[in-house]
C-alpha cells in the first residue's frame, strides 16, 4: 500500500493499536505522520520522566512542548540513589514552569535533601490541575533531616480545579490554603521520628470523601459535632506505622463509612468490622507484592460496606520509626482472629483465596457453616497455578459448599489430580457440587465423586445428574 494515499483517519486509527514506543518511531517516517503521531492522544495525554539521562529529559521536554495547551498528566520520578539535584535553572523546571497552567495531573517522586527545589517549580500558576502528588525525603541519609512543609502560596493558590492531594514526607502548611477546601481525597504519609499532629481535617478539608494516612500521623480527636463529615466519608484508610494504632478515638463514627482498611489490626478491631457487617459475608484473601503482604477483604452486600486488612507475612528492614508492626512467618495461627471468629466466619458465604496462599492460611480457618461458593485463583504473580501443590494434610471444613471454582491453572491438568483435591482438600456433607475451572481436564471423569458436575471455562462436560463417561473426558480434552 502506498503510505501517500493512506488518510488520516486510518492513520489514526492505525495508531490507537501503538504502544507509545512504536507511535514515536511511527513519528519519524515524515512530516506528516510526525504531525498525526504528536497530535494523537497517547504522545500527549500522559508524560513521564524516570531519571535525569540526557536523553530521557529531553524526549520529555519534547513531549511536554508537544501538548500544545491539552491537559496532560506529567509524572517526575527522580527516585535515584546518590540523589539528583535539580538546579533552578534545569531543563526540567524550565519546561514544567511553561506548562504548569495546562497540565491536568501532577506527580513528582524525587530523593533530595533540599525539597524547596520541587517546590521552587512549582511556582506558576494551575488552574487545571485537578491531581497532585509529591513524594520527597532524603533516602537513607536522614539523619539531621527536617521535614518541610508544603507552602502556602503554592501555585500562586490558583488551583481551580484540584480534587486530589497526595503527600509522602511533607507536612501540611501552618495557614491553610484556600484551595484545601476543593479537595475530595486526601492521602498523607510522613515517617517521621517525631509524632505530626495533624489538623482537625474537617474545618480545612469539609469536602474530603476518601482519606488514606500512614506512618506517624496523629489525629486530633473526633466530636459529635464531626457527624456529616463522616457520614460523606466513603473510605477511610490507615496504611502503615503508628496511625494504624491509633483507630480507637474513631470507632464510634467508622460505621458510616463504606470503605475501611487498617493495617496490621489486632483482634479489636475484627471484633468492630463484626459488628459493622450485617447479613451475609464475602470474605477474599489476596498477596501483594509477592508474599511479603495480604490483603483481607470482607464485605456485606446487604449493608454495601467493606472493611478491608494488610498483614505483613515476613519481617522486613523497616525500622522502629514506622511503629508496632505486627508479622506472620504461617509457623503459627495469624495475629489476629478473622479466620476463626465466630461472628464472621459463621456468616461467610462466599470465599476468594489465592493459590499461593492456600497452604498457610486453609488449617486456622474455623468451620465454615455457611459457606456455598470457594474459589481458588492463581496469585498475582502466580501465572501458572498448580493444584498439585495444595496440601492434603489440612482440609477446609465447609459442610454446605455448593461451587468451587479454579482459575489460572495450567492449560491442562490431570482430572484425578482435581478430584483428590475435592476429596481431601474439603470437608463438606454429601450434596451436589458445581466444579468451575478454566483448565481443561484430562482422563477419565469417574474419578470425581457422587453428585459432582464439572464446568469447563462454562461448558458443562459432566452432569452430576447423568452418568459419567470416558466420552465427555476426551471431548473436553
Amino acid at each position: 500500500m502506498d503510505l501517500v494515499v493512506v488518510s488520516d483517519d486510518l492513520l489514526l486509527h492505525i495508531f490507537d493499536h501503538l504502544f507509545l514506543s512504536e507511535l514515536i518511531r511511527a513519528s519519524a517516517v515524515c512530516r506528516r505522520w510526525r504531525d498525526l503521531a504528536t497530535s494523537h492522544v497517547l504522545f500527549w495525554k500522559s508524560i513521564s520522566l524516570r531519571g535525569d539521562a540526557k536523553n530521557a529529559v529531553k524526549a520529555f521536554v519534547a513531549r511536554l512542548d508537544k501538548t500544545y495547551g491539552r491537559p496532560s498528566l506529567v509524572e517526575i520520578d527522580l527516585c535515584s540513589w546518590p540523589p539528583v539535584d535539580l538546579p533552578n535553572d534545569s531543563e526540567i523546571s524550565a519546561a514544567l514552569s511553561r506548562h504548569l497552567r495546562h497540565i491536568g495531573g501532577l506527580v513528582i517522586r524525587h530523593i533530595t535533601r533540599d525539597p524547596h527545589s520541587i517546590f521552587r517549580m512549582l511556582q506558576r500558576p494551575a488552574p487545571l490541575l485537578q491531581r497532585l502528588e509529591l513524594v520527597v525525603g532524603p533516602g537513607s541519609d536522614a539523619i539531621g533531616y527536617t521535614y518541610p512543609a508544603l507552602p502556602y502560596d503554592l501555585f500562586w493558590g490558583q488551583l481551580r480545579a484540584i480534587t486530589t492531594l497526595q503527600l509522602a514526607g511533607i507536612r501540611l502548611p501552618v495557614r491553610t490554603p484556600m484551595w484545601f477546601g476543593r479537595l475530595t481525597e486526601f492521602h498523607l504519609t510522613l515517617l517521621s521520628h517525631d509524632v505530626y499532629d495533624l489538623p482537625w481535617l474537617p474545618t480545612i478539608m469539609p469536602c474530603l470523601v476518601r482519606l488514606q494516612l500512614g506512618g506517624n500521623v496523629k489525629l486530633p480527636e473526633p466530636s459529635s459535632s464531626d457527624d456529616a463529615f463522616w457520614n460523606q466519608l466513603e473510605s477511610f484508610q490507615l496504611l502503615v506505622g503508628r496511625v494504624c494504632e491509633g483507630w480507637q478515638p474513631w470507632n464510634a463514627y467508622l460505621a458510616d463509612v463504606r470503605r475501611v482498611e487498617i493495617s496490621s489490626p489486632d483482634d479489636r478491631v475484627v471484633e468492630l468490622y463484626s459488628r459493622h457487617l450485617k447479613g451475609p459475608l464475602d470474605l477474599v484473601v489476596r498477596e501483594h507484592d509477592g508474599h511479603d503482604l495480604f490483603f483481607v477483604t470482607v464485605s456485606s452486600s446487604s449493608s454495601r460496606l467493606v472493611r478491608v486488612f494488610a498483614e505483613h507475612r515476613v519481617s522486613d528492614h523497616l525500622s522502629s520509626v514506622l511503629g508496632r508492626r505486627t508479622t506472620w512467618s504461617a509457623d503459627a495461627p495469624p495475629p489476629h482472629r478473622v479466620f476463626e471468629y465466630q461472628s464472621i466466619v459463621e456468616r461467610i458465604v462466599t470465599l476468594s483465596l489465592d493459590g499461593a496462599l492456600w497452604n498457610d492460611f486453609v488449617g486456622y480457618f474455623a468451620v465454615l457453616p455457611s459457606l456455598q461458593e470457594l474459589h481458588i485463583v492463581g496469585g498475582l504473580y502466580e501465572f501458572v497455578f498448580d493444584i498439585s501443590t495444595l496440601r492434603r494434610d489440612r482440609c477446609l471444613r465447609c459442610p454446605v459448599l455448593r461451587v468451587l471454582s479454579l482459575q489460572n491453572l495450567a492449560p491442562s491438568a490431570e482430572a484425578s489430580v482435581v478430584a483428590d483435591f475435592v476429596a481431601h482438600g474439603l470437608e463438606r456433607q454429601p450434596g451436589p457440587l458445581t466444579l468451575r475451572t478454566s483448565s481443561v481436564l484430562q482422563g477419565s471423569f469417574d474419578v470425581f465423586g457422587e453428585g459432582v458436575s464439572v464446568s469447563v471455562d462454562g461448558i458443562l462436560v459432566r452432569d452430576a445428574g447423568r452418568e459419567p463417561t470416558g466420552v465427555l473426558a476426551e471431548s473436553a480434552a
